[in-house]
C-alpha cells in the first residue's frame, strides 16, 4: 500500500527492540491491572456517588474526589507488584530477543541468568539479584508505612 519504504524491524533494531518488548509486557500485565482495579471499584459504596450527585457533583468531580481516593491503595499496591514482577521477569526478553540486539534489551535478571548459568559463574550470577534487595526493601518499607498510616486514619 506504500505506507512504509522498508520493513520495520521490531526486534532486530536496537532502538525498537526494548519498546517492542515493553508492549508485550504491558499486554501481559493488562488483565492483572484490570482485575485489581475492578475489585477496588466494586468495593466503593454506591451511596457515596448518590450523595455526590445530590450535592451537585459532576461525573469528573465524583471521579476525582470519590473514586481515586477510594482506590488509591489499590493503585499503589498494584503498581508496586507490577513493578516487582516486571523487574524480575526474564521470560519475555529471553524468548523475544535474548538480550539483543547489541545488548539493547539486557536486564539485570537476564544478565544474572547468562552469567550464572551459561558462563558457570555462580558468584556473579547470585550477586546481581542481591543488588535489587535494597531497592525493593525501600519500596516495601514506604509502601507499608503509607498503607498502615491510611489504616489508622
Amino acid at each position: 500500500m506504500g505506507f512504509i519504504d522498508s520493513p520495520f524491524m521490531f526486534l532486530a533494531d536496537p532502538g525498537n527492540a526494548l519498546w517492542s518488548v515493553l508492549v508485550g509486557v504491558i499486554w501481559q500485565g493488562t488483565p492483572f491491572w484490570t482485575m485489581t482495579f475492578l475489585a477496588g471499584l466494586q468495593s466503593i459504596p454506591g451511596e457515596q456517588y448518590e450523595a455526590a450527585e445530590i450535592d451537585g457533583a459532576t461525573t469528573f468531580k465524583s471521579f476525582i474526589y470519590i473514586t481515586l481516593p477510594s482506590i488509591g491503595n489499590v493503585i499503589l499496591v498494584t503498581a508496586m507488584l507490577s513493578t516487582i514482577f516486571t523487574i524480575n521477569g526474564v521470560q519475555f526478553i529471553y524468548i523475544l530477543t535474548n538480550g539483543g540486539p547489541a545488548g539493547a534489551t539486557t536486564t539485570f535478571p537476564l544478565l544474572a541468568l547468562s552469567d550464572g548459568l551459561r558462563a558457570y559463574d555462580l558468584g556473579i550470577g547470585s550477586t546481581i539479584p542481591l543488588l535489587f534487595f535494597p531497592f525493593f526493601a525501600v519500596i516495601i518499607y514506604f509502601l507499608t508505612k503509607r498503607l498502615l498510616r491510611n489504616e489508622g486514619a
